[in-house]
């Protein structure tokens, strides 16, 4: 729900959506093929590792190894080719980028909206084109790798844990302007934010995850704006009241 607001809210035109959506498809259509490739790639190496077993043969198998040592077998001549088939294809898969005017608090956007005065004191995504080749090949829905391109990374229930991988590495760096995450992502993270939102369907948040989810915000630089939004005013009773839902401590 959050994640269709943020596309609603950066008002891209229907008609770059389309060549945007038109180009994450025909790149999905490729990276299957390209998956299938590696698979079989992947089978074959498993196939020509050595069984272990040394057995030291006759006379006639030593020279036939001897002399056809140089020479590619079927199987390494079928791996080169499928290889190049793969090179191939990732050689066709389409580059895809967003106009900057969408990408939050880059000098374009800031302009739209007539604050290119901000530019320099608020944060702007950096993206590296290499996160976004990782991700386009990645079998996640669309609307995740339209976000990537705006900055905003999604931390939830996702199939494919290499889009997690990716998303923690940004975050880690600092490249990401927005993080949607679930509750459960605040733990075991040490991620510096300057703002924090609390969303209204956290209302089960116990009193020790707000305080963690809070404490996540405005950590090291002093010299920064940082700001906690509390979307539903329960959570100042949880956050300051005493509680008897420990579920955390008890746990421990």
């Amino acid at each position: 729900k959050i994640a269709q607001f943020c596309l609603k809210l950066a008002s891209i035109p229907a008609a770059v959506l389309s060549v945007i959506m038109e180009a994450i498809n025909s790149n999905d259509l490729l990276r299957q093929e390209i998956a299938i490739i590696d698979r079989e790639l992947m089978a074959m190496d498993n196939l020509d590792e050595p069984s272990g077993k040394k057995g030291k043969g006759n006379d006639r198998t030593q020279k036939s190894k001897k002399a056809n040592r140089n020479t590619p077998t079927e199987m390494e001549t079928k791996k080169k080719d499928l290889q190049r088939k793969m090179d191939g294809l990732r050689g066709n898969l389409i580059k895809i980028e967003l106009d900057k005017e969408f990408v939050p608090n880059t000098l374009d956007h800031l302009k739209k909206y007539y604050k290119d005065e901000w530019l320099g004191k608020s944060f702007t995504p950096d993206i590296p084109e290499l996160a976004v080749e990782k991700i386009m090949l990645l079998d996640v829905d669309a609307i995740w790798k339209v976000l990537l391109l705006m900055g905003i990374g999604v931390f939830t229930n996702h199939t494919s844990r290499d889009y997690v991988a990716i998303m923690k590495e940004l975050a880690q760096n600092q490249q990401l302007y927005l993080i949607i995450a679930s509750t459960d992502y605040i733990y075991g993270t040490n991620y510096q934010f300057c703002h924090g939102y609390i969303g209204k369907d956290l209302k089960s948040l116990t009193q020790n995850k707000l305080i963690q989810a809070i404490g996540r915000t405005g950590r090291q630089h002093t010299n920064m704006e940082y700001s906690i939004r509390l979307r539903d005013e329960e959570f100042i009773d949880t956050l300051l009241l005493p509680s008897t839902n420990k579920i955390e401590v008890n746990n421990i």
